[in-house]
């Protein structure tokens, strides 16, 4: 029984020590990079590390080269380019651009496809952020909920076999999911200095975002996604906190909304040359672009098109079944009822006002921006679903640890049903 205690105790605490950080780090660097070499070769994969060279393109000044364009965004080139660069790889080792028309035996001919070598360095700074994405999401959800929802958390992606392949590819899922991440850790410094009225750190959580923001959006569109829920945050921190009648509280929130926005707009802008000529012209180029790419892609891949009524039983399916770390009888069924719950205690938490209810609202705010627009893709592939299933995990996570601590807490306090809450001392 003393043992249950303990757990019980420890499970329900919310400050994860760095040595427990640094643990789920290294865990999750050996489970990613166990295998790396033998991740599954994807077409998009030769694609990115031929945009890696926009990085010397970069360095030399050189804004005017073909190697911009605006369909790629260019800070996983970046994150690429300089792995390689580290490893001692030039442009001259770099493959060609992957030819959509032909079949990998013919784009390898054509040396389109990366050496074994090149393709391995180009991941290793991939499996890092995933990691450290994942991480950062734990470290959201500790802050949030509870320790034990944090490992649970990192577990289900460190050991999932779809998303431990996506995120080890040298691709942009990785490096989207750790700006996202590093965004919401962002806010959450944020929303503490707000309350408690300490400018200058706001000021500085929130410049942080806003760079986190501009980067997450040049390394894939739907990134931008961040700076709304950053928008929303704000705007809940001033009415749920003294509210506007409190001028000097408006106008903190007021002039960290507007930094925020600032150095998501100055960071989006001076990572990607393509713009620099005529920045409002080329941005929406670039959004005519990708709309021009995905028309393509719908009609090369018409198997892959979700239409109608179809959406509201693939998504779910994908999401909590097919995209799920464990298979076993009924599971969809029971992520479900476990992602409700989740919910349920997430709003809970928000509305009491307990202790950890900003980094919730964090959550919550990332989920509405980044995971729900998601959820309307016209295509059912499953890296377009990486934000759903993130988000789905976090609450499913949640939902497991409230319902586990109830049973312990019952086992060690009859008398009393409900884990004793924290209240926020700042609120």
């Amino acid at each position: 029984m003393k043992f249950i205690r303990t757990v019980a105790e420890s499970s329900v605490e919310r400050d994860m020590r760095l040595l427990e950080i640094g643990l789920l780090i290294v865990l999750g660097l050996v489970a990613y990079w166990n295998g790396l070499a033998t991740v599954r070769f994807f077409r998009d994969e030769s694609t990115w590390i031929w945009t890696s060279q926009r990085m010397e393109a970069l360095v030399r000044g050189d804004f005017q080269s073909d190697v911009w364009n605006p369909v790629e965004p260019p800070v996983t080139g970046y994150i690429i380019g300089a792995a390689r660069r580290l490893a001692g790889y030039h442009v001259g080792d770099l493959n060609g651009r992957w030819n959509k028309n032909l079949g990998y035996g013919q784009n390898a001919a054509a040396g389109n496809v990366p050496s074994a070598g090149l393709l391995w360095v180009a991941r290793l700074p991939m499996s890092i952020l995933g990691v450290l994405g994942v991480v950062m999401g734990a470290f959201l959800v500790a802050k949030g909920h509870s320790r034990g929802a944090a490992y649970v958390f990192a577990a289900l992606f460190f050991w999932n076999a779809n998303y431990s392949y996506i995120f080890r590819q040298a691709m942009n899922e990785a490096p989207l999911l750790f700006f996202t991440m590093a965004g919401g850790v962002s806010m959450y410094l944020g929303s503490i200095a707000f309350a408690q009225q300490r400018t200058r750190t706001a000021i500085l959580a929130f410049t942080t975002f806003g760079v986190m923001a501009g980067l997450a959006a040049e390394t894939k569109t739907n990134g931008l996604g961040l700076l709304a829920a950053g928008m929303l945050m704000v705007l809940l921190l001033v009415v749920m906190g003294p509210g506007i009648a409190d001028r000097r509280q408006l106008a903190l929130g007021i002039g960290v909304a507007a930094i925020a926005l600032g150095a998501t707009i100055f960071t989006f802008l001076v990572t990607n040359p393509y713009l620099y000529a005529a920045p409002v012209k080329n941005v929406e180029v670039t959004i005519e672009s990708r709309a021009i790419l995905l028309r393509d892609q719908e009609d090369r891949f018409p198997e892959a098109v979700i239409t109608g009524r179809d959406r509201w039983t693939i998504v779910p399916r994908r999401i909590l079944g097919q995209y799920a770390t464990f298979s076993f009888p009924y599971h969809y069924y029971i992520s479900i009822g476990l992602l409700v719950l989740g919910l349920v205690a997430a709003a809970g938490r928000i509305w009491s006002r307990e202790k950890g209810w900003e980094a919730q609202m964090v959550l919550l705010s990332l989920a509405l921006f980044c995971a729900i627009p998601a959820l309307f893709t016209p295509l059912d592939w499953d890296r377009y679903f990486m934000y759903p299933v993130v988000f789905a995990r976090i609450y499913i996570s949640m939902g497991l640890c409230s319902l586990l601590l109830l049973v312990l807490w019952r086992l060690v306090h009859p008398t009393g049903m409900r884990v004793p809450a924290e209240r926020n001392e700042a609120a």
